[in-house]
């Protein structure tokens, strides 16, 4: 898992997997969900480098930028 497996929003990912139509590809739920967080660990999430990601539920804004 990436160093931040709750960056990504779980209505995001949601909504990702509703679009795609992963399932009819034969994709499963949890591989999707770990695909496109290696992808955004991998791509810090869109953030500048060195911008910590974190998730939005986080209490303390200090830990750094939701992605």
């Amino acid at each position: 898992m990436p160093a931040h497996p709750g960056a990504i929003d779980r209505a995001l990912l949601e909504e990702l997997w509703c679009a795609s139509d992963a399932a009819g590809w034969g994709l499963a739920r949890d591989d999707f969900d770990r695909i496109l967080l290696e992808v955004g660990a991998e791509a810090n999430y869109g953030l500048a480098v060195g911008a910590a990601a974190t998730h939005p539920s986080d209490e303390d804004p200090s830990l750094g930028t939701s992605a």
